[in-house]
């Protein structure tokens, strides 16, 4: 399935734990392309890539631009994310 179509832009969705978290596709200009969940707040919580890899969005602070995440590799797959 082309990465691009793989979920639905702005469509629900859960983590296991059941967090309700919302998928946006981020490209930018085409270097990057990755399906980031944010939770109902707006905060990252997991990025698929199109490799399949998944990565933790983790909190570290803020700054004048907003949010500052550290990303860590996750034991998470495509599969876990299920449609709210």
């Amino acid at each position: 399935m082309e990465f691009a179509r793989q979920f639905i832009p702005n469509g629900l969705y859960c983590l296991p734990d059941g967090t309700p978290v919302r998928a946006r596709l981020y490209n930018l200009e085409c270097l990057h392309l990755e399906w980031i969940f944010e939770d109902l707040a707006g905060v990252r919580q997991v990025g698929i890539l199109p490799d399949g890899k998944v990565q933790e969005y983790v909190v570290q602070g803020r700054d004048f631009f907003g949010v500052i995440y550290d990303l860590r590799p996750s034991d998470l797959t495509i599969d876990d994310l299920l449609e709210a």
